[in-house]
């Protein structure tokens, strides 16, 4: 049985989870993040005019234009030799990345996550990842991950080591699940945890803290419906982050259908917001970011991008 929290995926006979232990303790690979920054290369601020997004599916981002995409995947290692040059060039300040969280296909769009704590086996290893996001930062590129917290794939082993701990029935609550788990959100159990949050919770810090992620766009937010586990993400993820770099800009996008708008509103919730940003999702490479109070909203002409005023 695999482990839910594996942060490595390798494949032999079969997929496999690994883990490094040293001393004992339970330790990640050694990355140097030392020379992270480049003087004269800020990462851009929420507060800016726009922060210019460029939603990038990885596996799609093949340079040679006779290449079929859908036998030549992308990775996290050519798009950083091959593409992220030219997007640098383009005015991008911000990547979000597609779903980058390990998934039991190798051709799809990444919403159907297996592994939570696990870069995709098909995009790159936990240290091709790391690489990303520091030259992201080298070149003042925020990098931000697309995240599905409503549910998880019938192939996470949370579904075989408890899914009654972690899921409801489908159609609880309205809510879509797409032909996969929903996590359970609501249940305080008796040793006093609510399973599927502190799940979710661990996996914010832990993508914020190890890959010095700087935001993260939530998937099918509106389907989520729990409002006090969002903004304890939001306020924990922003304290990860402020960890590792303090005062670094970052960021939770909510991707909400209904285009309710109003969980961006400095009081939305107990007297504070629940996300920063909120918009809809029209196809599958634009993501609008449409904040509650008025502010200019500029617009980026190329594929893939969109512009996001907070």
């Amino acid at each position: 049985m695999s482990d839910p929290f594996a942060d490595e995926i390798t494949r032999f006979g079969g997929y496999r989870c690994v883990f490094r232990i040293s001393a004992g303790q339970r330790v990640g690979p050694a990355f140097r993040w030392d020379d992270e920054f480049t003087p004269g290369k800020p990462l851009a601020q929420n507060n800016n005019n726009a922060i210019v997004i460029y939603e990038m599916p990885v596996k799609w981002m093949s340079s040679d234009p006779d290449e079929n995409p859908l036998v030549e995947p992308g990775t996290l290692e050519r798009v950083i030799f091959e593409q992220l040059g030219r997007l640098a060039e383009l005015g991008i300040n911000c990547i979000e990345l597609l779903p980058i969280e390990d998934t039991s296909q190798t051709l799809d769009w990444g919403y159907g996550t297996r592994f939570f704590f696990a870069p995709d086996y098909d995009l790159g290893s936990p240290i091709d990842t790391r690489f990303f996001v520091k030259v992201c930062h080298q070149r003042g590129v925020r990098v931000l991950m697309d995240v599905v917290m409503n549910f998880f794939s019938p192939t996470c082993p949370l579904a075989d080591l408890a899914l009654n701990r972690f899921s409801v029935p489908s159609g609880t609550d309205g809510r879509q699940d797409f032909g996969q788990h929903l996590f359970r959100f609501n249940t305080l159990w008796d040793d006093g945890t609510f399973a599927a949050r502190d799940f979710l919770l661990y996996m914010g810090e832990f993508w914020t803290s190890e890959y010095h992620i700087d935001g993260f766009r939530i998937d099918d937010f509106a389907d989520i419906r729990n409002w006090d586990f969002m903004q304890e993400f939001r306020t924990r993820t922003f304290a990860a982050a402020n960890g590792v770099t303090p005062g670094k800009p970052f960021i939770i996008l909510a991707e909400d259908s209904r285009r309710d708008f109003s969980s961006t509103a400095p009081g939305a919730y107990h007297g504070r917001p629940v996300v920063d940003a909120s918009g809809t999702s029209a196809t599958a490479t634009s993501f609008v970011c449409l904040p509650l109070t008025p502010s200019p909203l500029s617009s980026v002409r190329h594929p893939g991008a969109t512009a996001c005023a907070t």
